[in-house]
């Protein structure tokens, strides 16, 4: 310690007491709690110790405002549309709203347009619509029908297989037809003065079955398709047809081989514009030389000769 002009200054560490009772006043300050502290563990105690006063308090509705979270939709605001929320239509009268009252007064059984808004179906055509269509007038089709089937017969139809028996083409169709008293070839047609036409094909090679009748002494054949369709307006009996044939100056041998379809003519009549068609056969000496005789009827003034076909 010293001492200038009577005021003494120390010198030295502090004093030891300074310090404890600072630190003592540093402690008590921490020690005790904050005001804003102490408020919160008091609304904790003041809320744990009185739930039923915080489970029955009402909180206020949270629902977003216009200007919070903009206008809600239709849809989330009001589950049915109400009249006010529809727009009138151009009479200014409002449409109804929501599933119709049936017992609004309308009866849903005699209106049936309703039928056909509320279950699907489609109602009956009315008077105009079934008579007309794409197909026009069902009368008026029947009636072409009728006058087309009433017209007469064209002579083409005649001719056509439709009108045939068992053939498919008339003879006077199948070559060129020679007129009586002409002398025609094989592949050609001959026609009567009745009206009878026969056609027989230029002939082919054909090889009998074992059981074949008439094959004997023969090896080589020819067949033969003859066509016979009648012009005339009388019927012609098929068993007053008569064929044969000569080869190399002798007579052909006629040949009947049930096992390949070769058998006599057919047992029928030919109506006017029928046309039948059958094969025949016959054993020859020469294919190149050989005529066929044919008869129309059992009188020789009808016999008519063809010749083996032209080069």
């Amino acid at each position: 310690m010293a001492s200038c002009g009577g005021i003494s200054i120390g010198i030295g560490g502090d004093d030891p007491s300074e310090e404890s009772r600072s630190t003592d006043t540093t402690t008590s300050e921490s020690s005790e709690p904050s005001e804003s502290e102490t408020s919160t563990e008091t609304s904790s105690d003041d809320e744990s110790s009185n739930p039923d006063e915080s489970s029955t308090d009402v909180p206020e509705s949270t629902s977003p405002t216009d200007a919070d979270s903009g206008s809600l939709t239709d849809d989330q605001t009001d589950p049915a549309p109400t009249s006010d929320d529809v727009a009138p239509t151009d009479s200014g009268e409002v449409p109804p709203v929501g599933p119709t009252d049936p017992t609004d007064g309308s009866d849903p059984e005699s209106d049936p347009d309703s039928h056909s808004a509320t279950d699907g179906t489609t109602p009956f055509p009315t008077d105009s619509q079934s008579h007309s269509g794409p197909g026009g007038d069902p009368s008026s089709s029947g009636d072409e029908s009728d006058s087309a089937s009433e017209g007469d017969p064209s002579p083409s139809d005649e001719s056509s297989p439709s009108s045939s028996i068992d053939g498919d083409q008339p003879a006077d169709a199948r070559g060129r037809v020679i007129e009586e008293p002409g002398i025609p070839h094989r592949g050609e047609a001959y026609r009567w003065e009745s009206g009878l036409v026969a056609h027989i094909t230029p002939g082919e090679s054909f090889v009998p079955s074992s059981a074949a009748a008439g094959s004997e002494g023969y090896s080589q054949f020819l067949l033969f398709e003859v066509t016979l369709t009648n012009r005339s307006p009388q019927e012609f009996r098929l068993s007053d047809f008569r064929i044969g044939g000569q080869s190399a100056g002798e007579q052909a041998s006629r040949v009947f081989d049930s096992g390949n379809g070769i058998n006599s003519l057919p047992a029928q009549d030919l109506g006017m514009g029928e046309t039948s068609t059958f094969p025949v056969v016959f054993g020859v000496r020469d294919p190149e030389d050989t005529v066929l005789d044919v008869v129309q009827a059992f009188e020789l003034s009808d016999r008519i000769v063809f010749l083996p076909p032209k080069d």
